[in-house]
C-alpha cells in the first residue's frame, strides 16, 4: 500500500489529506456545538457542507503557503501534534480554546498538570496522530513543479470564496449564534488565542494610572443633574432625527426645541466591551487598543465622584459594568436589573433619584435598547407599532420588512423611555442636561451582516459604527445651544464624550482637552 501511495502522491496530496483529516477528526467539539446551536437553521446539510469545505480548503491553502517539498514533513508534523492535543482536551473537557484557557495552561504548575497526564491521554493522542504521521513520514513522494503549487493556491482560494458566498448569511450567523464556536476551530483556535493572550499582556499597563487627581469644581459651581444615557445597538440610519422615513423618535419630539442631534457620530468600537470604557475614559478610538485598558485607569465616574458628585450606575444590560468602569462606586450606587426586564422598568428608580437630587448628581444609565437578536423582546407588546415583526432569533430567516419592524419598534421604545426621563428631569429645580449616545450600531442584513462585532472595526460596515447621539439642554444649559448646534453636521465620535462631560460637570483638571469638548466655545 505504501508503494502504491508513493507512486501517485506528491506532497500536495499529503497536505490536502492532512487538511481533510483535521476537519473530520480534530473538530468533534466544533461539529457537536454547531449541531446544537443551528438546530433551527434551514438547509443545515448545505451549511455544514459549506463550513466543512471552507475549513478543509482554507487549511490546505495555508499549509501550501507554509510548506515546500523540503519542509512539509516538519511543518505538518508540528500542526498535527498541536491539533491532536487540542482536539483531545476540547473533546474530553468540553472547552473552547480561548485566551483564558491559554492563560490557565501557561500558569499550570506540575502538581496541577500531573492530574491531566495518564496513560489514556497518551493512547488517545497516539490514535489521533497515527494515521496522519504515517502519511507524513512513511509515504515517499516525488517533487512537483512550482506552478502546481500556484495552480492549487488559486484553485483553493476560488473554492473557499465560492463556498462562502453561496451560503454567506447562514455561515456568518452560525458563528454568531454561539460565539465560543470560533474558539473550537483547530488548529486556528489555539494559535489565535495564544496570540491574543500575549497581545493582551503586552498592551496591559504595568500599574494603575490616576486621571484627574488635581480635579476640582470651578468657582461658583451650582448643584446640577447630568444624565448620560448609553444606548445599545442603536444605529443612526434608523433614527428619525437623521432623516429616516419612519417615526422612530416620536416621544422626544416634545423636547425638540432644546435637543441638539449630532448627525455624524461614530462609535469607538463595534462591541459594547470596547465602546463603553472607551467613551468614559480619556482614551480614544486610536489608543483604546485592548478591552481591559479601562481596568487600569480612572474614568469620568471616578473623577466626578472625587469632586463630590453623587454618581450612579443603573444598568439593564447585563450583570456588570463594561470595562469595570463603575467598580469604584459605592455598592448602593450601582443597580443591575435582571434578565427579561424592560428598560422602562428602571424608570421608577431613575425618577426617584432625579426628584430627590439636592446636590451635584451624575446618573449613567445603560439601556438594553435594541440588543439583538430578539429585538421583539426589547419592548412591551403595546409598542408593536410596526408589524409584522421578526420573532426568529436566526435573523437571516426573517424577511427584511419584519426584521426592520422589530428593530424600529425597539428604537421607538427607547425613545419613549428617554422621554419619560425628560418629563421628570424638566421638573427639577436644579440645572439639568441629558446626553443620549449609543454604544455601537447594528447590521440588519446589509452585505449579509447581522447584529454587530463580526468584523474588525476597520472592516465593519458603517451601520455598525455610525450611531445616534443627541443632547437635551435643560435649565442652566440653554446657553450652549448655539455652540452645540454648530457641531450638528460635523464628524464626531465617542472621543468627545469624556472631555465634554468634564465641561458639563463643571470640573477643571489638567487632563481636560478643549479640542475634544463639543461645548467649547473657543474652538
Amino acid at each position: 500500500m505504501k508503494n502504491f501511495l508513493s507512486k501517485f502522491l506528491n506532497y500536495h496530496g499529503i497536505i490536502f489529506f492532512i487538511s481533510l483529516y483535521f476537519v473530520v477528526f480534530y473538530h468533534n467539539s466544533f461539529w457537536q456545538t454547531l449541531l446544537e446551536t443551528t438546530k433551527n437553521f434551514d438547509h443545515r446539510f448545505f451549511l455544514f457542507f459549506s463550513i466543512g469545505g471552507i475549513l478543509c480548503f482554507l487549511l490546505a491553502f495555508v499549509f501550501e503557503i507554509l510548506c515546500s517539498f523540503f519542509t512539509y514533513r516538519y511543518i505538518l508534523a508540528i500542526f498535527v501534534l498541536l491539533g491532536a492535543f487540542s482536539a483531545y482536551y476540547m473533546d474530553t473537557y468540553k472547552i473552547s480554546l480561548n485566551p483564558m484557557i491559554i492563560d490557565s495552561i501557561l500558569h499550570t504548575n506540575f502538581r496541577e498538570a500531573k492530574d491531566f497526564i495518564h496513560p489514556v491521554v497518551f493512547i488517545k493522542i497516539f490514535l489521533l496522530l497515527a494515521l496522519p504521521y504515517f502519511f507524513i513520514f512513511f509515504i515517499k513522494i516525488h517533487p512537483s513543479l512550482l506552478k502546481t503549487k500556484l495552480y492549487l493556491l488559486f484553485f483553493y482560494l476560488f473554492i473557499i470564496l465560492a463556498l462562502f458566498f453561496s451560503n454567506e448569511k447562514n455561515i456568518i450567523f452560525a458563528f454568531k449564534a454561539y460565539k465560543p464556536t470560533i474558539d473550537m476551530l483547530n488548529p486556528i483556535a489555539p494559535i489565535r488565542s495564544t496570540i491574543r493572550h500575549f497581545s493582551t499582556i503586552y498592551q496591559t499597563p504595568k500599574s494603575y494610572m490616576h486621571i484627574g487627581l488635581d480635579a476640582n469644581l470651578k468657582p461658583n459651581d451650582q448643584a446640577k443633574i447630568i444624565v448620560l444615557v448609553i444606548g445599545e445597538s442603536a444605529r443612526a440610519k434608523n433614527f428619525e432625527y437623521n432623516g429616516y422615513n419612519r417615526a422612530t423618535n416620536p416621544y422626544t419630539k416634545t423636547f425638540a426645541k432644546n435637543l441638539i442631534n449630532f448627525e455624524k457620530f461614530k462609535s469607538c468600537g463595534v462591541i459594547t466591551a470596547i465602546s463603553i470604557p472607551c467613551m468614559l475614559t480619556n482614551l480614544t478610538h486610536q489608543n483604546y487598543t485592548a478591552r481591559n485598558l479601562s481596568y487600569y485607569q480612572d474614568n469620568i465616574l471616578d473623577i466626578a465622584k472625587r469632586v463630590g458628585y453623587e454618581v450612579w450606575w443603573i444598568s439593564n444590560n447585563g450583570g456588570e459594568c463594561m470595562g469595570k468602569v463603575c467598580q469604584r462606586l459605592e455598592s448602593d450606587h450601582i443597580s443591575y436589573y435582571p434578565d427579561h426586564i424592560l428598560d422602562g422598568d428602571m424608570l421608577p428608580q431613575i425618577h426617584s433619584l432625579i426628584k430627590n437630587a439636592q446636590k451635584n448628581t451624575f446618573l449613567v444609565i445603560n439601556l438594553h435598547g435594541s440588543h439583538g437578536a430578539k429585538y421583539f423582546e426589547r419592548y412591551p407588546q403595546s409598542f408593536s407599532f410596526f408589524t409584522p415583526v421578526c420573532k426568529d432569533e436566526n435573523l437571516q430567516n426573517c424577511s427584511s420588512n419584519s426584521l426592520f419592524n422589530a428593530y424600529d419598534n425597539s428604537l421607538r421604545y427607547t425613545d419613549f423611555v428617554i422621554a419619560e426621563i425628560l418629563k421628570v428631569l424638566t421638573t427639577s429645580p436644579l440645572p439639568h442636561l441629558l446626553w443620549y449616545v449609543s454604544d455601537h450600531g447594528e447590521s440588519l442584513g446589509e452585505y449579509n451582516q447581522y447584529m454587530h462585532g463580526g468584523l474588525p472595526y476597520a472592516l465593519a460596515p458603517k451601520e455598525q459604527t455610525h450611531i445616534p447621539s443627541y443632547i437635551y439642554l435643560g435649565k442652566g444649559f440653554t446657553s450652549y445651544h448655539k455652540s452645540l448646534q454648530s457641531q450638528q453636521k460635523n464628524t464626531l465620535s465617542h472621543d468627545f464624550v469624556f472631555h465634554t462631560l468634564l465641561h458639563f460637570l463643571n470640573i477643571q483638571t489638567k487632563d481636560y482637552i478643549n479640542t475634544l469638548d463639543l461645548a467649547n466655545n473657543t474652538k
